[in-house]
């Protein structure tokens, strides 16, 4: 398998062809939502310490990569001088962190990684967005140190295996966005790609704040449009939308979405379609403890949140019960406040065993296969070549391996 994924991406870069995607090496949990939506707290949850500040307001301009290594590789990203090593309780590691680069545990337990250095780490999966990842310094990273991970975190025996992608708080719509329209559409090609590449994706909506999320959920929409429609087809409409946007001198990010949405074929809903097209998506309902908890205020709360739903999907239908959690945050009165938490790590869990890093290099390979051979087949140096055969072969031995991969699941799950 790994040399027919390195045959294949040699094949593609001599006939000058971007791959579709990369995946990463690890499963790929994708966090998305607005701010103070609680997405920083989930990240110190799932790796069970604390890395990321937590407040009520934006912390991130960026999208930041979490995850783990080995101690030895940690080593290897740090600056000189080394920090003298420091021994750190329990509750030392889950004490909140004030300030990053003056807390005790930065450069010993999680250390962060500018643009560049984030580029260079994750280049195979990042460089088609290269441009507008520098540009607009997207990316961070945070590594932590494997040897001081807890083995009583729920999610302990997965989060070595794991890389969670948090995103920045996206604002509501009454924020002027004239900056923001400048950058929509490169923002769009990588929340769109991050997406493809992701396994699940957690979008958290503050129970205490719904009325930020309607635009938020129109910017997930076209994410998810972009494998349905195609993004040639996409960009095309979005160009048109931003010329158009900017003949008007209109400022606000919500108006250039309905422009972008008005110009894309309506959809049918169904509840199968609801649950196939999100299958990939959790709404996680957070901050549901400061709410108060009389079943009233609750239901209200998924009233209004089934109406956001409708209103701002206007193509795709509308998820399922089954795919919206409610969650407390993490150490804020989760023992009186009732929570699926639990049952979010289970569904991550779940999803972890059912994505291997086999599978997604298998569905990598036959992806670039596909495309690279109606361009060798419709070119005349395509006689000169042999890579056409060699795509063949490699495409059928690919099938043939997730076939068995699958079989294999399949009779052991049956056993």
């Amino acid at each position: 398998m790994d040399q027919d994924y390195f045959d294949v991406k040699d094949i593609a870069s001599r006939w000058e062809l971007v791959p579709p995607k990369l995946p990463f090496e690890k499963y790929v949990i994708l966090s998305l939502g607005t701010t103070s939506a609680g997405k920083s707290s989930l990240v110190n949850f799932l790796f069970g310490l604390y890395v990321k500040k937590e407040a009520n307001a934006q912390q991130d301009t960026c999208f930041t990569i979490v995850e783990t290594v080995t101690e030895g590789v940690f080593e290897n990203y740090l600056t000189s001088p080394r920090l003298p090593p420091q021994d750190f309780t329990a509750e030392d590691l889950v004490a909140p962190v004030d300030d990053v680069y003056s807390d005790p545990r930065y450069g010993r337990v999680f250390v962060y990684l500018d643009t560049a250095t984030t580029m260079s780490r994750y280049y195979t999966q990042l460089h088609k967005y290269s441009a507008e990842i520098s540009r607009n310094h997207l990316f961070q990273t945070v590594l932590i140190n494997e040897k001081y991970l807890s083995k009583d975190s729920p999610f302990s025996d997965y989060i070595t295996k794991t890389i969670l992608i948090d995103s920045p708080g996206f604002g509501s719509d009454s924020v002027a966005a004239t900056e923001l329209l400048d950058s929509f559409l490169g923002n769009l090609r990588i929340l769109q790609a991050l997406y493809s590449l992701s396994d699940i994706n957690l979008f958290l909506m503050p129970a205490t704040q719904l009325n930020m999320i309607s635009n938020q959920l129109t910017i997930l929409e076209l994410s998810v449009l972009y494998s349905s429609v195609g993004a040639e087809q996409m960009e095309q409409i979005i160009r048109r939308a931003l010329r158009a946007e900017k003949r008007e001198r209109s400022s606000l990010l919500s108006s250039l979405v309905n422009r972008v949405v008005g110009k894309l074929p309506p959809t049918k809903s169904s509840l199968y379609q609801g649950t196939s097209t999100w299958e990939k998506t959790l709404f996680i309902l957070s901050k549901v403890d400061l709410l108060s908890q009389s079943p009233s205020t609750l239901n209200a709360v998924y009233y209004e949140l089934g109406g956001l739903f409708s209103k701002s999907f206007a193509h795709l239908p509308n998820p399922v019960a089954d795919s919206i959690l409610t969650l407390s945050l993490p150490n804020k009165a989760r023992a009186v406040v009732p929570s699926q938490l639990p049952l979010l790590v289970e569904r991550l869990k779940a999803r972890a065993r059912q994505s291997p890093y086999e599978k997604r290099v298998e569905i990598a390979i036959q992806e670039i296969c596909t495309a690279l051979l109606p361009v060798i087949t419709s070119s005349w140096s395509r006689y000169l070549s042999t890579d056409k055969a060699a795509l063949k072969a490699i495409l059928a031995r690919s099938v043939a391996r997730l076939q068995d991969l699958s079989d294999g699941r399949a009779k052991r799950a049956s056993s």
